[in-house]
């Protein structure tokens, strides 16, 4: 079902983006698409559990370690894509949209996996 879900994001980020050359009105597409970016990339990495690659090794801080720099690595380059779309499409004010709503999500999930980790290592929940 998310699967769906996203390629039904992504094919109306197409169609904004047909309709902004369409149209040329670029003031209500920044928000939609921007926003739709960011629904798109929480669907992506709400599924991240940890739990069980916590359950199956011993060194469990290592473990949040690398995930956290993995999901901030990752969202980096979405940052600098999101950036660089922004730049070629020329729509003005979307690169600050677009790196607003990637932070946005990316501080969500690092909060959900902390979340995890701090209920598996049975400290008190956030």
């Amino acid at each position: 079902m998310k699967k769906k879900i996203n390629i039904i994001y992504l094919l109306f980020m197409l169609f904004l983006v047909l309709l902004n050359y369409i149209t040329k009105n670029s003031n209500i597409l920044n928000l939609v698409l921007s926003s739709s970016l960011s629904i798109l990339l929480y669907n992506i990495f709400s599924e991240l559990n940890i739990k069980s690659t916590l359950e199956k090794y011993k060194n469990k801080y290592k473990i949040y370690k690398i995930t956290i720099i993995f999901i901030s690595l990752l969202f980096i380059v979405f940052s600098a894509l999101s950036f660089l779309i922004g730049s070629v499409m020329s729509i003005k004010g979307l690169n600050i949209i677009n790196v607003l709503g990637v932070l946005f999500t990316l501080t969500i999930i690092i909060i959900k996996i902390t979340s995890i980790f701090l209920e598996y290592t049975k400290y008190k929940k956030l």
